[in-house]
């Protein structure tokens, strides 16, 4: 007896290409600061292996920096937290995590705090109209699909766009069904 099966959506997938252009995002100062911290988080995103969800349980206070890079605890996510075996996860995004360009690690951390602080419970924040900063809300599950859009489908590489495959809508890891 067969069952009906829903097709899968695919996440993000990226392409070396991708990343590299990922990296020269987050430290290039003519893009606007919203388009860079973005960058920066898919960027921490691959290199930490993490979902779009986990950006909940990940505030600006609880980073700090070491000699080896960019460690944290995520104190929220599918695995983590209040009512769970490990409350919170330890992780490290190296130095040494780049392709080409490698300060994006430290510069992207940099703007997203010159955006909001360290004083709330999320990582990412809402983009002000014409992404020049951010606003204080909490970046939701839908919000973050159109900026992941918009993202990727303006990545260039030598003058020619990066197109994603059709089909890729969602955020990693994500439960939410895609918008129709």
């Amino acid at each position: 007896v067969g069952s009906k099966r829903q097709a899968r959506t695919r996440a993000w997938r990226f392409f070396l290409t991708m990343l590299v252009e990922l990296e020269a995002a987050v430290l290039d100062q003519d893009k606007a600061v919203y388009v860079r911290i973005y960058s920066w988080w898919k960027l921490v995103a691959h290199w930490g292996v993490h979902r779009f969800d986990d950006h909940r349980g990940l505030p600006p206070g609880c980073i700090s920096w070491t000699r080896r890079g960019m460690s944290y605890d995520l104190v929220r996510s599918k695995t983590t937290g209040a009512g769970k075996k490990t409350l919170e996860r330890p992780g490290l995004v190296s130095r040494d995590a780049f392709f080409v360009f490698k300060d994006w690690l430290e510069v992207g951390y940099e703007l997203l705090v010159a955006q909001g602080g360290n004083d709330r419970d999320y990582l990412l924040m809402l983009p002000a109209p014409g992404l020049g900063s951010c606003l204080g809300a909490e970046l939701v599950y839908q919000d973050a699909c159109a900026a992941s859009r918009m993202l990727l489908s303006g990545l260039t590489s030598g003058g020619e766009v990066l197109l994603c495959p059709e089909g890729t809508r969602r955020e990693r890891g994500s439960r939410v069904p895609p918008p129709p």
